[in-house]
């Protein structure tokens, strides 16, 4: 029987200067950016912003930078009375990077649907490269869960979970002045050596015939 051993490739991240777009915030900032679907749900994300203590609330921003279905606008402007929320539309990338660049977390919202163990958006490497948190929502068991583990660059919960105590030790952390800087190496995933790693499995299926 031949080996049918399947490998993954992932479009992999480009690299960004954070000196050229860091900014100091009085804020902790939470920001999602891209398209929301209404298959990729935030009832998870709105419980834990209300669960959050009064002096929290008060020190958050949230921004969420895309296209929405309009379920799903509707559920996030249910929070806009507890805390400063901004929905704003689509912008150029490269002000998407500046805006991801100047976050301290940012929101990963995963479609709920079968057989999504396997989706893997662009969007993630682009997280990653920012080196900012990632506060993911989706399966658990998943191809994004291993990224986000091998990478060191964050964090999933399941679409029912609260994660409310989760923000709350990164709004300590980022309070008492610790950066939430990723300072792993996340090589592996740069485009660069993704595109080493397919080049790999081409030579080698070339020699093997």
């Amino acid at each position: 029987m031949a080996d049918k051993r399947i490998l993954f490739i992932h479009p992999g991240m480009s690299t960004f200067v954070r000196q050229d777009f860091d900014l100091i915030s009085e804020k902790f900032r939470i920001k999602y950016t891209g398209t929301l679907s209404k298959y990729q749900p935030v009832d998870s994300f709105v419980e834990s912003i209300n669960k959050l203590p009064e002096e929290v609330k008060k020190r958050i921003h949230i921004s969420f930078i895309g296209t929405f279905h309009h379920v799903i606008k509707e559920e996030l402007i249910k929070i806009d009375k507890i805390v400063e929320i901004e929905l704003s539309s689509p912008l150029p990338h490269s002000q998407i990077v500046r805006e991801m660049i100047n976050s301290e977390v940012l929101m990963l919202i995963l479609p709920n649907t079968k057989y999504n163990e396997g989706i893997v958006t662009g969007k993630i490497f682009e997280y990653i490269a920012s080196r900012n948190f990632i506060l993911a929502v989706g399966p658990i068991y998943s191809e994004v869960s291993s990224i986000l583990e091998k990478t060191k660059s964050g964090v999933i919960y399941n679409f029912e979970d609260d994660f409310s105590n989760k923000i709350i030790e990164l709004f300590n952390l980022w309070l008492n002045g610790r950066p939430l800087i990723n300072d792993s190496n996340i090589e592996e995933f740069s485009r660069k050596k993704q595109t080493e790693q397919l080049a790999s499995i081409f030579n080698k299926s070339y020699e093997s015939k």
